[in-house]
């Protein structure tokens, strides 16, 4: 009897993996510029904070629904595979179409261009400093991804690793550092567009949370799958 083939990726990814993947996205570029731009829709700090605290809400509300689902469906796919189950074929491949060609290209692009500004800082090279930038560094972790599974959790490890001592030198930072006198800006109410507009950003930043489930390579996602993220929150 012929061997069969399988076209599937080897199971190599542990509940730690999928966990880091879901910080390192969470916590990515995303999170050093969405700040302002919810702090511009919000009127003070207490609806700041709170407009934070809600998208936080949302976020594990969602990643719970998601870890159920992707142990009840440990499929290839993700949110393909939920849909083709629930709506039939037509609606999963038109969604599966609208993220690979839309949504996923789009997500990317933001955070590399986000990337590109703050190097485009570091070293300049106006006019097209930030989308030489972007380009770059979306060839680079394609190219990395394009190696394997492997080549990939490690350099989502030491990134995210670089990421988090940022974070906390920035943390630390508002403690010990003297702050300049803040500046005087315009008061304004808070409105349902401007609530809608802030938690738009919110939520892209927290977005980290829904890949993981397309993951194939997962070991025993029937039984941890919720594993990731528990771990992550």
């Amino acid at each position: 009897m012929p061997e069969t083939v399988s076209a599937a990726p080897p199971a190599s990814l542990t509940p730690t993996d999928v966990a880091i993947m879901v910080v390192g996205i969470v916590l990515g570029i995303g999170i050093f510029k969405t700040p302002s731009l919810v702090a511009n829709y919000s009127s003070d700090e207490t609806v700041f904070m709170l407009l934070w605290l809600l998208g936080g809400l949302v976020t594990v509300v969602g990643s719970v629904c998601y870890a159920e689902l992707g142990s009840a469906r440990p499929n290839a796919g993700g949110e393909y595979a939920f849909l083709r189950e629930a709506y039939g074929p037509r609606v999963a491949l038109l969604f599966a179409w609208a993220r690979c060609s839309v949504i996923q290209p789009g997500a990317i692009a933001a955070a590399a261009f986000v990337m590109g500004d703050y190097a485009n800082v570091v070293w300049p090279l106006r006019p097209y400093g930030p989308g030489l930038y972007a380009l770059v560094s979306i060839a680079i972790f394609t190219l990395i991804n394009y190696m394997g599974t492997t080549p990939g959790k490690l350099t989502q490890k030491v990134i995210e690793i670089i990421t988090v001592l940022c974070m906390l030198g920035i943390i630390i930072s508002a403690f010990v550092a003297t702050a300049p006198a803040p500046h005087t800006g315009t008061s304004h109410d808070t409105s349902l567009s401007s609530i809608g507009l802030a938690m738009m950003f919110i939520l892209l930043t927290y977005g980290g949370w829904k890949p993981p489930i397309f993951q194939a390579s997962f070991r025993t996602p029937d039984a941890t799958w919720p594993a990731p993220w528990s771990l992550a929150f």
